[in-house]
């Protein structure tokens, strides 16, 4: 298997701040965002709209929970995914988990499938660190 892939959340603000198809699906979308993967956790904090946080974190309060293992998540950052690991809610065949109320969850729903889009597109923010973190 090849190294396992672990995002950058914070290195993906400025390309998610920058990228139009991401701000246009989060406009006016204040949230925090946690991404469990494997046992790193990740958050990505939103104002308005924007990303203004990211990174290692522990947080207990969140608006949407992602939970996927490590293995999935690489799947999901591959170049050219394999099917059912293209978008998040195809991915739940494969074990990932979204909590969230459908009310904050469904009108955002794009905002989150397009981060994870640039977390694929963006290499160096998926692949910084290499090695198995099982």
């Amino acid at each position: 298997m090849p190294p396992m892939r672990s995002t950058d959340f914070d290195a993906l603000r400025p390309i998610a701040n920058a990228d139009f198809e991401f701000r246009n699906a989060a406009r006016f979308w204040t949230a925090t965002v946690r991404f469990d993967i494997g046992a790193e956790v990740h958050t990505v904090a939103l104002k308005d709209g924007e990303v203004v946080d990211g990174g290692l974190d522990h947080a207990f309060s969140y608006d949407v929970r992602i939970v996927a293992t490590p293995e999935t998540w690489h799947e999901m950052l591959a170049p050219v995914p394999r099917p059912f690991y293209h978008d998040l809610s195809a991915a739940r065949l494969h074990g990932l988990q979204i909590e969230a109320a459908p009310e904050v969850f469904g009108p955002y729903y794009p905002a989150l499938r397009r981060l994870v889009e640039l977390a694929r597109e963006h290499p160096s923010t998926g692949s910084g660190r290499t090695g198995n973190t099982t």
